[in-house]
This record gives structure tokens, C-alpha cells and sequence, in this order.
């Protein structure tokens, strides 16, 4: 290092190879002395550069660092749900990460997500409800409150889903298969890179990221993937499978139908004893009436028998 240059000196050595198919060489070993000299123009010696740009060697060697997770998270978000058994009505809430390892920050995204009704998702019973690069469709479909939460950190990605369950699955079980990506943070929310959600009451779809604009091709087709330069390079993809999951009737269902069983006996019960009560009040003032006409008719006879004797 001098005051007005940087000089970086090296030895170049040139070791002939045998001609192919021969143990001959032709030519002889050479060492040059090598120097090249940069003009100084900035000092850089406080702090490394900072590249600007992500060499796909790197993305590519450390990608098997990249691991992506679903899991199942309770109702304040906070902490991975201890079962997995919900009921109709009910939201699943659901976290998708991405962990790093020597990377670039990334922003995770969910692309397409299923339910099945097996882990395989080859079966009749599929569902898609995340679909076109980041879509809830669900909601727009079923007219649900599915939807993305706003988004907290870029390596996470919050939404619920309100449960169902397949009409043919008795057991109400099924999986969830989502096909996620990762790309670097420094990257504009877009139509193939975005988390939207739909409001029914609205009719409109909203972005986790707060950009709605991006949202706009959910009412038809957000296409494929759009040309970017390099952009396979820097792009990491995965499938993540969860479950099983079940989804059972309401919870208060059978005891509803218990209480309403009781109640429709109990009200059986009393109106038969009112029934029973009724006829016999009808029968006692029959056999009164009878009685009395008896009375009435022999006291009459009695009278006229009295008369005539006279």
C-alpha cells in the first residue's frame, strides 16, 4: 500500500502438461512475476464492502442452510399449539418461517396451499385454498374470514384458516401441503411475490405487506413467475406438509341435542299429565252430572207418586 496506489504483486508459475496420449512435453516451465497496480481513490479501511448484488455460487452453496416450517400456533399467536384437534367454526392459526442460515435476509411467501385428505394429496378430497402466487381464496370462495395476518418479520408469514372438513371424511382428518418461497428482502412486493386476503364484505383484497395494489390480479390470473434477471438464482422454493389435523362438529352439538331431547320429554311429560288431568275433571263432572240428574229424575218420580195417591 503506498499514499496514491494499491499494489498487489503475486508469482504466476506455468508447469507444462505431457501432450495428450504421450509422455512427451514440448515447452518449458516458466514463474513471471505478476504486480498490478490499483490508483487509490476512496479509503475503505474502516469497514469491509458490502456487495450489493448475491453471487448465485453463494446462494447455491448455502441454500441446503435454508429450511422452511409450518406449524400450528394458538389463538394470541404466541406460542405453537399444544393439539390439533379443532371444530367447525373454529380459526387454525398457522405460521410459515424460513431459517437462515449464512444468508441475505429473506422474505418468506406462501405460493399455493391444499388440504387433503391424505398426505399424499392424490386423493378425490382436495381443496385449494391459497392459490394464483399468494392468494386467499378461500375466503372468496366460501365466503370465510380466512386471511393473512399484517405482516410482523420477513421470515415469517401469520394466516388463519376457518375450519372445515371434507363431506366423504368421517373422521374429519386431513393435511395441509403449501408450496413456500423465499426471496431477498430487498425485493418490491409484486404479483407473484405477495400475501393477499379477501374482504367479503368489501368485495376487495388487501396485502399483509400493505401494498393492496399487488393484489389486483387475484380477481383473475396473477399469471407465471414474470422474467427477472437472474431471478431463479436468488429464488428458494420448498413444500412443506402439516398435519394430520382433524376437524370435528361443533363442540356444544351433541350436548344441544341432549338438552333438547330432555326438554321435548319433560315437555311430553307434562302435557300428558295435563291430558290425563283434563279427562279426568271431564269424567268426575260427567259422573256428577249423571248423579245428579238420578237424583233429580227420582225425587220428581217420588213427587208425582205422592200426588196421585191423593
Amino acid at each position: 500500500m503506498t499514499e496514491d496506489s494499491l499494489v498487489y504483486s503475486f508469482m504466476l508459475v506455468y508447469s507444462p502438461s505431457p501432450i495428450p496420449n504421450s509422455p512427451v512435453v514440448k515447452t518449458n516451465d516458466a514463474m513471471v512475476a505478476i504486480h498490478c497496480v490499483y490508483q487509490r481513490k476512496l479509503n475503505v479501511s474502516s469497514n469491509a464492502v458490502v456487495p450489493t448484488w448475491m453471487p448465485y455460487a453463494a446462494m447455491a452453496s448455502g441454500s441446503e442452510q435454508i429450511q422452511f416450517k409450518m406449524k400450528l400456533l394458538t389463538d394470541d399467536w404466541s406460542n405453537e399449539c399444544p393439539f390439533n384437534t379443532f371444530y367447525l367454526g373454529d380459526f387454525i392459526n398457522l405460521e410459515v418461517s424460513v431459517l437462515l442460515g449464512n444468508h441475505i435476509p429473506l422474505q418468506v411467501f406462501v405460493d399455493y396451499c391444499m388440504a387433503s385428505s391424505d398426505p399424499s394429496g392424490t386423493g378425490t378430497d382436495v381443496y385449494m385454498f391459497i392459490d394464483n402466487n399468494g392468494c386467499m381464496v378461500d375466503a372468496k370462495l366460501t365466503n370465510s374470514q380466512s386471511m393473512f395476518m399484517p405482516r410482523m418479520q420477513d421470515d415469517k408469514l401469520h394466516f388463519q384458516l376457518e375450519a372445515f372438513r371434507f363431506k366423504e371424511e368421517l373422521t374429519g382428518v386431513m393435511y395441509l401441503t403449501c408450496y413456500l418461497k423465499a426471496v431477498p428482502v430487498s425485493w418490491p412486493e409484486d404479483a407473484v411475490n405477495k400475501a393477499c386476503s379477501f374482504i367479503p364484505g368489501s368485495n376487495s383484497w388487501i396485502s399483509a405487506n400493505g401494498d393492496n395494489q399487488v393484489c389486483g390480479c387475484c380477481q383473475t390470473s396473477c399469471g407465471t413467475r414474470r422474467a427477472r434477471s437472474l431471478e431463479q438464482d436468488y429464488t428458494v422454493e420448498d413444500k412443506v406438509l402439516l398435519g394430520p389435523i382433524f376437524v370435528l362438529e361443533p363442540k356444544d352439538e351433541s350436548v344441544n341435542v341432549e338438552d333438547s331431547s330432555e326438554v321435548s320429554a319433560k315437555d311430553a311429560e307434562s302435557s300428558f299429565e295435563l291430558v290425563l288431568m283434563v279427562c279426568l275433571m271431564a269424567g268426575f263432572g260427567v259422573l256428577s252430572a249423571a248423579i245428579l240428574g238420578a237424583l233429580f229424575c227420582y225425587r220428581r218420580n217420588k213427587k208425582f207418586v205422592l200426588t196421585v195417591e191423593q
